[in-house]
């Protein structure tokens, strides 16, 4: 038994030769190291999904964004002071969570498309449809000699010239905010479509709306008369 023992003995010393008794790592298990699982392989492609998703629509949104900037100047109006004149608001304050509130580019996509819809309300609420289906104009905005006196006056809107009774068509969505008479203008309906914009219809022979209504655009909302100081029937526009 003695030299089996000693047999024993020496086994035990090649394995302790130099002190450590971890196994050693092959190359094999290097490479299963480095291998990622399926679950972890699949949650980095829908990131990476997600991710060119938001970069092509923060792509689409800033183009649509510098189209309607450029549809709001078309009218001679200046956007960012435009879409500040808001209605009131209010509410209480929920700070941003999730990824929204960690992830810049997140954030930043969710400002974007904040300005953007800002934006097209905006460009909404500008009064850009025709009031009437009359085919031309009487009398352009700006100075002109007075149909009466004769002296040179400012006109603050344009007329329509058409039959009597002819339908009178809001030129832009929003709440009727005066029905009734005005000097100088006869009947009026005057429209407020927010953002600082109003649209009044004068010389009306009668109303197809009351205030507090709220209408669309192209909806009957009067008449085409010849009321107030008018030399004939017509209707006078002005956006203010």
């Amino acid at each position: 038994s003695f030299p089996t023992r000693r047999s024993s003995d020496r086994q035990a010393g090649a394995n302790q030769g130099d002190g450590s008794t971890a196994p050693k790592t092959t190359k094999g298990d290097k490479t299963a190291a480095n291998t990622i699982s399926p679950e972890a392989a699949k949650l980095k492609q829908v990131r990476a999904r997600q991710m060119a998703f938001e970069a092509q629509l923060t792509t689409a949104a800033r183009q649509r964004l510098a189209r309607v900037e450029k549809a709001i100047r078309s009218f001679g109006l200046n956007p960012a002071r435009l879409a500040r004149t808001s209605a009131a608001q209010g509410g209480p304050f929920v700070p941003l969570s999730g990824p929204i509130a960690t992830e810049p580019d997140l954030r930043n996509l969710a400002t974007l498309l904040s300005q953007l819809n800002q934006y097209e309300l905006t460009l909404a609420a500008i009064p850009s449809g025709r009031p009437t289906d009359a085919p031309m104009e009487s009398s352009s905005y700006g100075y002109r000699r007075d149909p009466f006196n004769g002296h040179l006056a400012f006109h603050a809107g344009i007329d329509f010239p058409g039959r009597f009774g002819q339908p009178v068509l809001a030129a832009a969505p929003r709440r009727v905010s005066f029905v009734g008479q005005r000097h100088g203008y006869g009947n009026v309906v005057e429209i407020s479509h927010g953002h600082g914009l109003m649209t009044r219809y004068a010389h009306l022979s009668g109303f197809n709306a009351h205030v507090g209504e709220r209408v669309t655009r192209g909806e009957q909302i009067a008449r085409m008369g010849s009321t107030g100081r008018s030399t004939g029937t017509h209707l006078h526009f002005e956006v203010r």
